[in-house]
């Protein structure tokens, strides 16, 4: 039989909490005691007391409603669903609706089957079906979108405090094909209760949804979902929704006093009408004319069945139905919560270890007090967050070791190391950053601090330095291959050269950055020798599985990272074991499941902060945690685990920064980026933008995506880039690109980029490489047409080549962001194919982008007058002088303004005291950019031309020369162009157009 059709489905529940619900507890341990394997709740209504005791519920993802929750609806929200973003502010039906939207991709990135949509006053109630037969039974019949009946709860007295557990009285649902179907002894007896409304239910008829997810799957309203499956109703004994809406005189009060003076209609529909209740409209008038007593009132009068009414005989011709069963199915809260102490409990046995610990290092009394009032409030942070990621004692046992390593790292650090001013560092306008491998680029660390002048001369204030730690001899994955975190590889020197190194980046204001590679180590890392030794200890630090049954169980949702390579799960065959190797077989992927890696690793991280390391790139987050049945991608844990880190790391160093390296789809980077996780995000998108818009001559994916997707939350930054040391990676928005073009296909977008870019049969002027199934290898200035143009020694092709990376690099230092350039772009380097003769390196492409470098040979490059390499040198020294005199580059900020010229791209910055209009020209010819569509965005007048430094008028059409580009400055004026915000309209393929509001 088909595995499809005999595996459980995995089933969550998405649910908004628009009223704070003192039952929210039984709501989560009902539905988990049914099956359901994930809870995604939006609290709408900050409660902290909700918010702790959902926190102890590992199966249950809180989201709150606050700054970063409409970002994430923004960035969600397109085509029709743009609508809600406005409503969302004063309609807590738009909410939910987005709320349910964001709930679609957290599921899918979680490896779940289906998605069911309730309100946190309903509850499931399959009868006698369990919930995987039910789901499983749908699967085998081809249905992928299923409607449920909605069952309206009977209260029958006043007094009721726990509506869940104490109403098991419901009126069955008549409702078919928008009419109430009754048979004449149901229709006689409603006649002879009054009190029944006509439309029988007070409230709504119709049920909710469930959905098996695909990527086609959308909402449809707050009630249902669109997907490729016609919808189908769930009738006779299959499963209901309870709807326990207005339950109790209390529940009526707090609902209607919160909803206040709602509109009459919804998304211009009726609340009201003949087949829909008034009840809730006269709840609303009774709250805003009497208050308390008027909904008291219509509670007894409405919703109360009148004193002494016999309700068997409405029981009997099944008008109404008894389920006396439903608070008999919620097990216990302990089966389901991880076990943890409370805080005023834990707190003080970990302060009591710490002392113990300090006084027995050789701290004194004074000192260890001092170093430990620092610990206080920081262990009320860390508490839920270890408590989420490992139960009971393990979690005290952890935040005891954890803190350990932080008073002894405090202890010994060095005060010359916080020498950046402030947080802030990574957004000025005047950083800069380089990116680099140091044997390749200098030999040693001695050789790197002797060409520190050069990096001053280029303009390079933040060096991002590729992994310098003791790796394995051949194969080492470029040194992410990490033998040990506290030595460094001997060919770049000793550890005491590297923090030398350091020491002097510092004394000429270079911040330095890192990789932290925590998803694995190298095989021949003390921690695996250990394990492969046959230690127990050390083999719980990795994923060792002993038969093929669960590793087909974790594959099966595993798409794998490096398809040419094989499987993330590898058969060892010196250990006879299978093994998780999600990069290479050479590297084991760590075991986060085991606290005592999480402690180890911190070790590390903090060891390595106090050698002077200002920020550290965390590899391969979205790895770090495995699940079966899922991806084993972007799990919550990562999430947790990330915050830990960089928690502790700035309690070590509180400027310090940690960069997020998700090379993933726009919408899954930015749930990486957080003030409290990591600040600074690596930027695929606009890597990926720069490269499709120049291939094309056509910015519409670029402004479209940007737009989309470049705001971030407060004390956040991007790494921007235009190539880096990875290879080229196409991480658009899919549905996004599906908007912009709706009758082509994600193959007919695709297919053509890596046509292009590896230039089979010459016909692109790009010289790349093909790097697995989907991906690009090359130097920016062979992917440009350099290397091209100088073989066919062709002239004209050489001038457009260097404008090509010019317009580049031009667009990646002024859209926002901390730009970073990879050395040898600024010398518009060429591919190096000599890697081909290293039988190391020869299968992996991207070695054609890592030479090494000849400073000798560069330096007459450099030398001679109009050569390439000159040329773009000289051009980028002075566009980084330039940023870093003005600071309106600082931060991210981001305004496109879309022309209906496409080979345009326009984007304005703003501040309170200037603005920036940043306009590049991705096409071989020239291009005008005409007055009257600035005039339409609120743009006019005088500008500086910070290139040419003359003035530039704005009254008239601009010109822009072949691959050209603007940098124009004006003061702000009193009437921001900000406040100006009219939609602004993207030309598609045909006739059709997309509309959006431009993000700042």
């Amino acid at each position: 039989m088909n595995q499809a059709f005999t595996r459980q489905p995995q089933v969550a529940i998405v649910t908004t909490i628009a009223d704070v619900a003192s039952s929210i507890d039984f709501f989560v341990r009902y539905h988990l005691s049914l099956g359901f394997k994930r809870l995604f709740i939006f609290l709408d209504v900050p409660c902290t007391q909700t918010q702790a005791l959902l926190a102890d519920y590992p199966q249950v993802t809180l989201i709150l409603r606050d700054e970063l929750l409409s970002q994430r609806w923004s960035d969600v929200a397109s085509g029709e669903y743009r609508r809600l973003l406005p409503l969302s502010s004063l309609e807590v039906m738009a909410r939910q609706e987005l709320n349910m939207l964001l709930a679609l991709g957290m599921a899918r990135s979680e490896g779940l089957d289906w998605l069911l949509h309730i309100d946190s006053d309903e509850l499931f109630y399959p009868h006698d079906l369990t919930l995987g037969a039910h789901f499983l039974d749908l699967e085998r019949r081809g249905i992928g979108n299923v409607s449920y009946l909605n069952y309206e709860a009977q209260v029958e007295r006043e007094g009721v405090e726990h509506p869940f557990q104490e109403v098991s009285l419901f009126k069955r649902n008549f409702f078919r094909n928008n009419i109430w179907v009754f048979n004449a002894t149901q229709r006689e007896l409603l006649q002879q209760h009054s009190w029944l409304p006509p439309q029988f239910f007070n409230f709504y008829q119709n049920g909710k949804s469930a959905v098996r997810l695909d990527k086609t799957v959308q909402t449809n309203g707050v009630h249902f979902f669109k997907s490729a499956k016609d919808v189908h109703f769930c009738l006779n004994r299959g499963p209901v929704i309870l709807h326990f809406t207005c339950a109790s005189v209390a529940d009526v009060q707090q609902k209607y006093l919160r909803l206040g003076n709602f509109p009459d209609t919804w998304n211009g529909l009726p609340r009201t009408g003949k087949l829909i209740s008034d009840f809730h409209i006269q709840a609303r008038d009774a709250a805003l004319l009497g208050g308390d007593l008027a909904l008291a009132r219509l509670f007894r009068e409405r919703l109360l069945p009148p004193p002494g009414t016999d309700l068997a005989p409405l029981l009997d011709a099944g008008l109404f139905i008894r389920l006396p069963d439903i608070a008999a199915r919620a097990k216990p809260r302990e089966q389901f919560v991880q076990q943890t102490l409370p805080a005023d409990t834990v707190i003080p046995r970990v302060m009591i270890a710490l002392r113990q610990h300090m006084i027995s290092t050789g701290c004194n009394e004074a000192e260890a007090s001092n170093l430990l009032a620092s610990c206080r409030d920081s262990l009320q942070l860390m508490l839920p967050v270890c408590a989420r990621l490992y139960p009971g004692e393990q979690s005290i046992h952890l935040l005891t070791r954890c803190y350990q390593a932080l008073l002894d790292a405090k202890r010994q650090r060095d005060p010359a190391l916080d020498w950046l001013p402030d947080a802030n560092w990574a957004a000025s306008h005047s950083r800069v950053g380089g990116c680099l491998y140091i044997d390749r680029f200098a030999g040693n660390f001695q050789g790197l601090q002797r060409r520190v002048e050069y990096l001053s001369r280029v303009g390079i204030n933040f060096l991002y330095l590729m992994p310098m730690f003791k790796r394995p001899p051949g194969a080492n994955d470029g040194g992410f291959a990490i033998s040990d975190y506290r030595e460094t590889a001997p060919e770049l020197g000793s550890i005491d050269e590297f923090r030398a190194l350091l020491t002097h980046l510092r004394q000429h204001g270079i911040a330095v950055a890192v990789d932290f590679v925590l998803n694995h180590t190298a095989d021949d890392h003390p921690w695996a020798l250990r394990a492969a030794a046959g230690e127990a200890e050390f083999q719980e630090y990795y994923h060792f599985f002993d038969d093929e049954g669960t590793v087909r169980e974790y594959l099966s949702k595993v798409i794998d990272t490096f398809p040419d390579q094989g499987h993330d799960i590898t058969y060892n065959n010196d250990l006879g074991r299978w093994l998780w190797t999600t990069f290479n077989r050479f590297q084991w992927d760590l075991n986060y499941e085991n606290p005592a890696v999480l402690a180890a690793m911190l070790d590390n991280l903090l060891f390595l902060s106090n050698l002077g390391i200002d920020a550290f790139r965390f590899d391969a987050i979205p790895h770090i945690w495995k699940r079966k049945g899922t991806p084993c991608k972007n799990q919550p844990e990562c999430h947790l685990i990330v915050e830990l880190f960089s928690h502790f790391l700035r309690q070590l160093a509180p400027h310090s920064h940690v960069i997020s390296e998700a090379i993933v789809a726009p919408e899954q980077v930015k749930q990486f980026v957080h003030r409290d996780r990591a600040s600074l995000a690596y930027r695929p998108l606009l890597s990926a933008c720069l490269w499709q818009a120049l291939s094309t001559a056509d910015t519409r994916v670029m402004s479209h995506q940007l737009a989309r997707w470049s705001a971030l939350p407060a004390e956040c930054n991007w790494l921007s880039y235009v190539n880096c040391h990875d290879d080229l990676h196409w991480t658009f928005s899919d549905p996004s690109l599906r908007e912009l073009f709706p009758e082509q296909s994600l193959a007919d977008f695709y297919q053509p980029l890596l046509a292009f870019y590896r230039n089979k049969g010459d016909v692109s002027f790009a010289r790349g490489l093909p790097f697995q199934q989907y991906r690009i290898s090359g130097s920016t200035a062979s992917l440009a047409g350099l290397e091209k143009a100088l073989e066919q020694h062709d002239v004209e092709g050489v001038e457009r080549s260097v404008r090509r990376i010019v317009l580049l690099h031009a667009i990646v230092l002024a859209i926002g962001g901390l730009p970073m350039l990879y050395m040898g772009d600024e010398l518009a380097s060429l591919n190096d194919y000599s890697y081909r003769q290293d039988p190391e390196l020869a299968t992996d492409s991207r070695w054609v982008h890592r030479p090494y470098k000849d400073w000798a040979l560069d330096e007459q490059r450099l030398s001679t007058v109009g050569s390439p390499a000159s040329r773009v040198f000289h051009i980028l020294r002075r566009l980084i002088a330039i940023r870093q005199q003005q600071p309106i580059f600082a931060g991210h900020q981001l305004r496109v303004l879309c022309t209906e010229h496409v080979p345009l791209f326009v984007a304005l910055r703003e501040t309170a005291q200037q603005r920036l209009l940043l306009i590049g020209n991705f096409t071989p010819d020239s291009a005008r950019l005409s007055q009257q569509q600035l005039r339409l965005s609120g743009i006019g007048g005088q500008w500086q031309d910070l290139l040419l430094g003359c003035p530039c008028h704005l009254d008239q059409d601009l010109q822009l020369e072949p691959y050209g580009f603007r940098w124009l400055l004006s003061q702000s004026t009193a009437e921001s162009s900000l406040t100006k915000r009219g939609s602004v309209h993207i030309p598609t393929h045909g006739d059709r157009s997309i509309t959006f509001m431009p993000i700042t």
